[in-house]
Formats: C-alpha cells, sequence, structure tokens
C-alpha cells in the first residue's frame, strides 16, 4: 500500500523553537524524531536569517512560513486593509478581483512594474491541445 506523505511546514516561531533546543544542547536526532523532518541542521544554519527576518517584522507574522517581504510594503498594506474589508462583508474575494484592486492601488500610490512577472501568462495558457498531433 502506498501512502503519500504530506509536506510539512514549520511557521517562522517553531523554526525559532528548533534552534533555541539545539542552543541548549539537545541533539539533532532527538529533534528530528520529535518533529518528524530531516531538514533541522538546515534551520539550524539559517538561525541568522530566521532571527533578523523576525526582528525586522512585528509579531503578525507568527504563523509565517517564508521570509519573502514584499516588494512595495504600501501597496501591500492598502490591499490587505481591502481584502480585510470585503472579508468583513462576506463579499466573494479571487486572485483575479485582487490583481484588479493591486492595480488600481498601484496607480494611486505610483508602483509601475506591479506584474512584470506575470506578463506572459497569457501567452503560456492560450494553448489549443485538441489542434495538437499526438
Amino acid at each position: 500500500m502506498c501512502t503519500i506523505r504530506k509536506r510539512k511546514v514549520l511557521s517562522l516561531k517553531q523554526k525559532l523553537e528548533v534552534c533555541k533546543r539545539v542552543d541548549r544542547g539537545v541533539l539533532f536526532r532527538k529533534i528530528i524524531s520529535v518533529e518528524g523532518m530531516s531538514i533541522i541542521p538546515d534551520i539550524c544554519r539559517s538561525q541568522c536569517h530566521l532571527s533578523n527576518f523576525n526582528m525586522d517584522t512585528s509579531n503578525s507574522c507568527c504563523s509565517r512560513k517564508s521570509l519573502k517581504k514584499a516588494l512595495n510594503n504600501a501597496l501591500d498594506s492598502e490591499i490587505y486593509m481591502w481584502f480585510l474589508r470585503k472579508l468583513a462583508l462576506d463579499q466573494p474575494i479571487s486572485g483575479p478581483i485582487c490583481q484588479e484592486k493591486a492595480l488600481v492601488f498601484s496607480t494611486k500610490l505610483g508602483v509601475d512594474n506591479l506584474f512584470s512577472h506575470t506578463q506572459n501568462l497569457p501567452v503560456v495558457y492560450d494553448y489549443q491541445p485538441e489542434a495538437w498531433d499526438y
């Protein structure tokens, strides 16, 4: 019987707790058996980056699992506040709606090249598999 193992990702707070346990002298093998993942040495090597990121951001990032920051903090906070207002009103929110609102906010804030990395998406997804010869 084949079982699919789900990917387990630790939050920033959990990663910092793992680093503290290693600093206290707990063996890697014991932490690996408790956490169920073998990347504990990698987490400990990136302890400097984790602690710097934790100090740069507020306590609101405790559940965050990646270290990526927004390119434009003002735009990010505007979109987040809009998202919370729509969520409180129980209005439907989707990715394209968020992108349209991000474009509106970016023109107000004077941000250019907002979606430069996604400009090629329509070309990539504009294929017709029924026309292909197999």
